[in-house]
């Protein structure tokens, strides 16, 4: 167990649900990275090469230094304080000397482990090594949130969404699921707040007020808040001459109120579903 006893690791979730229930996201979400953390026990990840670039140091080192051995080549060019080395020369002897070096001791790799081009038995062992610790450290994750295989039915709704699917206004899919499996339900309310969701809603929201604005922009708006009917409506309304020029600053004023609104209403929504996403993690803990 990564805390020293089980009443600590208690008091940390106690910690991160107090915060989310006080709406200190920020705090919570920093707090859950770092229990998470530890849970898992997380080390540093080895960076793996793209394939277009497997062999090319080796290969380097191979027609301009003799044929020296790879670790020995990128450790002298490191040790080097002339410029006589490129700054990719330079940026792939950093990382033989950084990762391939120091795995080898471990692994019992060399640098030829990385190939000439091709993918060597001992790179694709050392892939199915890697894939492997990755594998574990997602099941780990798993079985300690008491999570299971994603729902079908959400899986099913999110998939629509990608493809088009209305998250806002009417016949939108959310509506359709809860009326399907309950407003108030769990399914309902994870869907809700997915990332996914909230992303197009935010974006629907946005499109709406654009679209909002060009119709205030317009020619038929331009002429309507400074027509003789609408300045004397306005005068009646407020008991003070209501001008043409009143009525185009009336204008611009609707104008900054929907692009205000659409950015309030995006932000709240953004951080009310982060706190929910996070609750429903701290309860799983």
């Amino acid at each position: 167990m990564p805390y020293k006893n089980k009443k600590k690791q208690e008091r940390v979730k106690k910690r991160i649900i107090k915060n989310v229930q006080a709406d200190k996201t920020e705090k919570a979400t920093k707090q859950y990275k770092k229990y998470r953390k530890k849970i898992d026990g997380a080390s540093a990840k080895f960076p793996e090469i793209k394939e277009k670039n497997e062999g090319k140091f080796t290969a380097w080192v191979e027609k301009n230094m003799g044929g020296m051995d790879t670790c020995k080549a990128a450790s002298k060019i490191m040790r080097s304080r002339t410029k006589k080395y490129s700054p990719a020369v330079v940026k792939m002897a950093n990382y033989a000397n950084n990762f391939g070096c120091k795995t080898k001791k471990e692994d019992g790799a060399s640098m030829g482990y990385f190939g000439h081009g091709k993918e060597s038995d001992r790179m694709k062992e050392f892939k199915a090594k890697q894939n492997a610790k990755k594998a574990k450290l997602k099941a780990s994750r798993s079985a300690s949130d008491g999570a299971s295989v994603k729902d079908p039915d959400i899986k099913a709704a999110k998939k629509q969404i990608r493809k088009g699917a209305n998250v806002l206004g009417g016949g939108n899919i959310v509506d359709d699921f809860g009326s399907k499996h309950g407003y108030h339900s769990k399914k309902t309310s994870e869907l809700d707040n997915s990332r996914l969701v909230q992303r197009k809603k935010r974006q629907y929201r946005k499109d709406e007020a654009k679209a909002n604005i060009k119709n205030y922009r317009g020619k038929e708006n331009r002429k309507g808040f400074k027509s003789d009917e609408h300045t004397k409506a306005m005068s009646d309304i407020t008991g003070k001459k209501f001008t043409a020029k009143d009525g185009n600053k009336q204008r611009k004023q609707e104008i900054k109120d929907i692009k205000q609104t659409t950015k309030t209403r995006n932000k709240k929504s953004k951080k009310y579903a982060k706190a929910n996403r996070i609750v429903a993690k701290a309860k799983k803990m």
